[in-house]
């Protein structure tokens, strides 16, 4: 089945970070999000309120170790993560797999993209975007399985020829 379950502000967020500038305290201090909450006071990523701005910034965190951390610096990112460990302040990768919608598993993979914007020569935000990683690949993986279901009846149907 295609991905059929909501996007919202519980499981997806585009965000901006503080993670280059003038002070070392002001980096990885969130400067905005897509939902409705504003930013009114000063918080770091991994701090906010809002569960998946806070599960996206320890992943980021867990894997990169800094907000200025070389490969998210000049590099763009995209890799998923299991929001359970990384609320914990661990980064699990994670792949989608086909099951059922409701299934814990799925719902609990990730998926993060990460940009810099380069303000003057001085301050860079980064640019995070997170939402379920079926949404992502859940046309794929359906295909795969069918793919590999098909493949299991044709090796058992030569199977039994030989």
């Amino acid at each position: 089945p295609e991905y059929d379950f909501p996007i919202g502000n519980a499981n997806s967020s585009l965000f901006v970070v503080h993670v280059d500038g003038a002070s070392e305290h002001q980096r990885g201090q969130l400067i905005g999000t897509s939902d409705a909450y504003p930013v009114t006071t000063r918080v770091h990523a991994e701090d906010a309120s809002q569960e998946v701005v806070r599960a996206t910034a320890r992943a980021v965190l867990a894997k990169f170790g800094a907000w200025n951390a070389t490969d998210l610096l000049y590099q763009e990112q995209l890799f998923t993560f299991r929001r359970s460990s990384a609320l914990l302040g661990h980064f699990t990768e994670c792949t989608p797999e086909l099951q059922a919608q409701d299934d814990a598993r799925i719902l609990d993979c990730w998926q993060v993209g990460t940009l810099v914007v380069e303000l003057d020569k001085r301050t860079r935000w980064l640019l995070v975007a997170t939402l379920p990683a079926g949404a992502f690949n859940r046309k794929a993986v359906s295909t795969a399985a069918v793919v590999k279901s098909q493949v299991e009846s044709l090796s058992n149907s030569s199977y039994n020829y030989v």
